[in-house]
């Protein structure tokens, strides 16, 4: 007969307890006692999937993502001294003078009219990523 390991404990128990009453365990004893440990083991992995869940969407409502294995996203510190805008230094500066000035991309021209705005001028970041 092969069982799950899961079982050794019970068979243990009932080996004891057959040996310190002196009777031996009858074949409706053994099933009861295996559909009993089978339905505990059920409910249990049932239970623990149900934690498993529940841990993951507090998780996702708390905004932390998989992504990031619990790191925070700190604030980013940079800024130009170039155009004068955060979220970047002067040389990922896409304005005339900063280190990517004539190297934007597309969407930066599209966004900013292709017009290269001078120090502190402008409404957008630049952010070169």
């Amino acid at each position: 007969m092969s069982l799950a390991t899961s079982f050794k404990p019970l068979f243990t128990a009932l080996a004891t307890a057959s040996r310190t009453s002196g009777k031996p365990t009858t074949s409706k004893e053994l099933i009861w006692h295996l559909t009993e440990e089978a339905n505990s083991k059920t409910i249990e992995d049932n239970i623990n999937k149900q934690h498993e869940a529940m841990i993951s969407a507090h998780t996702k409502s708390k905004g932390e993502s998989n992504n990031l294995k619990g790191k925070s996203k700190a604030k980013d510190s940079r800024h130009c001294s170039n155009c004068n805008k955060d979220g970047h230094t002067d040389d990922q500066c896409f304005t005339e003078g900063g280190g990517m000035a004539g190297k934007a991309p597309e969407w930066w021209v599209k966004k900013n009219g292709g017009k290269s705005k001078g120090k502190g001028k402008g409404k957008s970041a630049n952010a070169a990523e």
